[in-house]
């Protein structure tokens, strides 16, 4: 209505302006020679007033449908953000319910305002059911004011706590957190259980292993005395006639020692540090041989079954450890069984490559604290002066240095069960063939050489020494001492007559017993050595496999000593 207005208003309506009309009609429709009348003035102008009607209300519809056009693209941008954004709030809802890690928000107060299922599960609630609880219900007194927000804005790295879920077991997590500006804490929480177990179990490793090392030192140093008091406590029974009264003080400083000699072999098998001699050998055959003494060791009272694999494990490794093994785990199980029980020896063959020996009873069974400290060394339950606390720490070195492990499973009055597990014989691996052991009488020979051959001895310790030259010397060898392997070196070198034997400890100052032999077989390729260790860790191995070479485990007695020289330097009867 506006436009139509302005159009009356406009100068086409005045008298000029009908002129110009006029003449420009007439110049279109090229006739200047009609003249127009009132009439077809009238119908002149109301035909403009329409054609500017009909172009004004196409311009109209045309806006009108561009506008509509536009308002639907908007529109249908608009429908289709806030269904992304539905999208995405709901992939972020998802991800939020679903990680695997605890994530939670709380108030200022510690008051929970939102938690995932995982921090549902770790909290021991149902879904839905943490709002309006306070963080505080589910931690420790004493680690409350960590999850405090004054505390949070000061810590920048992960710090742990401890979870206490509704009926559960305390939980530890690692959480991270942090304020953000409307007060809210957000958490992230990591169950840890699994990450300080194996934490516990590599530092009770390390602690084992800190233990052996000391126990394979002290052993070393009990050996090199053993050897000292046994063997000159063995001389002297020897020297001593049967009927004189003092052979029987004499015997029990023998028997003294021998008991200490043991507790060192003990303590040399928990460190891993004996040398072993293994051979194949049948795991059913081993145990089934032992039926006896074991049924006669654990008593009438216990009743004793065996499930043995019918397979029959092979395993490459020394009998005399296996028994051990089973030997002391059977007394473990028989002490735990004072008034009876059930004993259960089993065998199986797992895949991949490994047999596992189970000894399961019925007996009162050990709490966690007992069994973290089981393998420790001189670790027992047992009253004073009734247990030496050696048993198990020997099964775990001997199981450790045969390449297996072991488990054990108990609860108080529920028994328990040691599981070792032990690599198969491999059927593509042939064993090397086990050294024929030296064989010995319980007298001494006599009558070696006629003093023809000579021997170095070449001994750090001097009371060693001293009993190795004395026995030797029994032998009617000509002997020759130096206190270490530089000493040793140079009488050889100065040594204008021949050298038959050298009898020589490996761990020495300044030089081992390997590096000295090393040096002097470069000029004489074929000296026989006998190697003597009270410590056989891994720089104590000797090849004996090669020839004119035999090694001999400290403490050692005065017939295992002239053995292994008879070996090396055969009688001239047996040449």
């Amino acid at each position: 209505m506006l436009v139509f207005v302005l159009f009356l208003e406009s100068p086409l309506w005045s008298p000029a302006g009908e002129q110009l009309a006029h003449k420009t009609m007439s110049a279109v429709f090229a006739d200047t020679t009609v003249p127009m009348t009132g009439v077809e003035l009238v119908r002149y102008r109301i035909a403009i007033v329409i054609s500017v009607l009909v172009i004004l209300c196409a311009l109209g519809v045309a806006w009108v449908v561009m506008l509509r056009l536009r308002i639907g693209k908007q529109t249908e941008h608009i429908h289709k953000q806030h269904a992304l954004k539905a999208q995405s709030d709901a992939r972020y809802r998802d991800l939020f319910d679903n990680a695997g890690d605890a994530v939670w928000e709380t108030d200022c107060d510690g008051r929970i305002l939102t938690m995932n299922h995982a921090a549902e599960q770790l909290f021991g609630l149902p879904t839905g059911g943490a709002i309006d609880h306070l963080i505080g219900e589910f931690l420790l007194p004493e680690e409350v004011d960590k999850s405090r927000g004054s505390k949070i804005r000061n810590v920048r790295t992960p710090f742990e706590i401890t979870i206490l879920p509704l009926g559960g077991a305390p939980t530890p997590v690692e959480v991270s957190s942090r304020v953000l500006p409307d007060r809210t804490i957000q958490t992230i929480a990591r169950n840890i259980t699994e990450r300080k177990s194996l934490q516990e179990r590599a530092l009770r490793v390390q602690k084992l292993e800190a233990v052996g090392r000391l126990a394979g030192g002290i052993s070393h140093d009990f050996n090199n005395l053993l050897t000292v008091i046994n063997g000159n406590a063995e001389l002297l029974v020897m020297a001593t006639a049967t009927n004189d009264p003092n052979r029987y003080l004499t015997t029990e400083i023998l028997d003294a020692g021998n008991r200490a000699a043991n507790l060192t072999r003990q303590l040399l098998a928990f460190s891993r540090q004996r040398r072993l001699e293994n051979s194949s050998l049948d795991l059913n055959a081993v145990i089934t041989n032992m039926t006896g003494l074991l049924r006669r060791l654990i008593g009438e009272q216990i009743h004793v079954t065996f499930d043995l694999d019918p397979q029959s494990p092979w395993l490459y490794a020394e009998v005399g450890l296996i028994e051990q093994i089973l030997m002391n785990l059977v007394l473990n199980s028989r002490d735990a069984m004072p008034a009876g029980g059930t004993l259960t020896i089993r065998t199986r063959t797992q895949a991949p490559g490994f047999a596992h020996l189970t000894v399961l009873d019925t007996g009162s069974g050990m709490d966690q604290a007992t069994q973290d400290r089981l393998f420790e060394p001189f670790f027992t339950t047992k009253p004073i002066g009734q247990g030496t606390g050696l048993g198990l720490a020997s099964v775990y070195g001997i199981v450790q240095s045969l390449g297996g492990q072991i488990r054990c499973e108990s609860a108080i009055g529920h028994g328990t069960m040691f599981e070792v597990e032990l690599p198969l014989l491999s059927a593509q691996t042939s064993p090397p063939e086990p050294t024929k052991p030296a064989t010995s009488s319980r007298r001494p020979p006599t009558n070696y050489h006629e003093q023809s051959t000579v021997v170095l001895l070449v001994e750090d310790d001097e009371a060693v020494r001293e009993f190795a030259k004395n026995v030797l010397e029994m032998l009617k060898l000509i002997v020759i001492t130096a206190e270490n392997g530089q000493e040793a070196i140079e009488l050889v070198r100065n040594r204008t007559g021949h050298l038959d034997l050298i009898v020589t400890d490996i761990l020495m100052p300044q030089m081992t017993g390997n590096e000295m032999i090393e040096i002097l077989r470069q000029h004489h390729p074929d000296l026989r050595v006998l190697f003597m260790s009270g410590y056989v860790g891994d720089e104590c191995l000797v090849n004996t496999s090669t020839t004119n070479t035999e090694f001999l485990q400290k403490p050692f007695t005065v017939v295992d000593l002239m053995a292994k020289v008879r070996n090396l330097v055969p009688l001239k009867s047996e040449v």
